[in-house]
């Protein structure tokens, strides 16, 4: 279930959809105008993360609410929540961040995102017979043959943080006939630097329109 929280401004809804009853706090200020510019402000409190500890000492990094995962196979398996504010149309947003306490730095490597492959050794001769005839029996098949291959990509995993904000704007949109824009919010990053999974502890988050 998704909370709907909105107010008017200049004859403008804004609204902002948030996950209700998981994930992070989030706390809403009055959207303000100046200087002929529309902002809404609100703060993401980003919850304590969750480890699964893997055999080869990696480790599935969660954290409640953020459910958007990261799908390049080979990266760092980390993951994200998006906010989606309403905006007015033909508008171009800009944002304003700020970081809300410290910044942890663990020594802790994250998980990489599988490279899914196809093994048709798994396969029986006679699951290939009645494949060709039937697509059902073929969607079955592909099934059994498929399976997850943990493959870090070096240069990813190498790579800084300076191409992964903590926060940043999406596409912007329209939902039942209203402009919006996502709003993508990390609770942590890989930084392969120095080897260390940053991990946030929340963020003033201000859209200007």
């Amino acid at each position: 279930m998704a909370k709907r929280c909105g107010l008017a401004q200049r004859g403008l809804l804004i609204w902002i959809i948030v996950a209700w009853g998981v994930g992070p706090r989030v706390a809403i200020a009055e959207a303000t105008s100046g200087s002929g510019q529309l902002e809404y402000a609100f703060q993401v409190d980003v919850p304590e993360p969750g480890f699964l500890v893997h055999q080869d000492g990696s480790s599935k990094i969660e954290f409640e609410g953020f459910g958007t995962r990261e799908r390049r196979p080979g990266a760092p398996d980390l993951s994200s929540k998006a906010f989606l504010i309403a905006i007015p149309p033909g508008s171009t947003p800009r944002l304003e961040v700020t970081l809300v306490g410290a910044v942890r730095r663990l020594e802790i490597l994250p998980s990489s995102v599988p490279h899914r492959r196809l093994d048709m050794a798994r396969v029986e001769a006679a699951d290939l017979a009645r494949a060709e005839a039937d697509p059902l029996e073929r969607f079955k098949m592909l099934r059994r043959a498929a399976h997850d291959v943990f493959e870090p990509d070096p240069a990813v995993y190498a790579a800084g943080t300076r191409d992964q904000p903590w926060v940043h704007l999406g596409p912007t949109g329209v939902l039942r006939n209203q402009s919006y824009v996502p709003v993508h919010v990390r609770g942590a990053r890989w930084n392969g630097r120095d080897g260390r999974l940053e991990v946030a502890s929340g963020f003033d988050i201000r859209v200007v329109f």
